[in-house]
């Protein structure tokens, strides 16, 4: 590539990235199990995350919270994949003992509100 074609690459616009934000709960002292878990995450989990276009993929650990955030070009598709993926299913199932989707009053965890951003 030349020079040339590099700046017409930097001019075209990036398709703009929807982003994802979840909170999740760890059953009362598994925080070392989930980050043995996470750092020993499959192969094909990686691979069907990637094939669901997402990227940007971060989750975060404050004392039994998980904070998650990630992007792709289209959640709707995103969903769409991992919901077809037995890949989703089986990790869902593997880590189903350490995590929930609700705060300690049994209600759902809601997803976090942006407050401030900068792109």
């Amino acid at each position: 590539m030349d020079a040339g074609e590099a700046i017409l690459m930097e001019l075209q616009p990036h398709t703009a990235m929807q982003k994802r934000t979840f909170v999740l709960r760890l059953a009362p002292g598994m925080e070392q199990e989930y980050i043995r878990r996470h750092q020993a995450i499959w192969p094909e989990m990686v691979a069907m995350l990637r094939q669901a276009g997402i990227c940007n993929y971060s989750i975060w650990l404050w004392r039994d919270l998980l904070f998650g955030y990630y992007q792709s070009e289209d959640l709707q598709r995103t969903d769409a994949v991992k919901a077809m993926s037995d890949v989703q299913a089986r990790w869902s199932r593997y880590m189903a003992d350490i995590i929930t989707a609700t705060d300690t009053d049994g209600e759902p965890l809601p997803a976090p509100q942006c407050v401030f951003r900068l792109d």
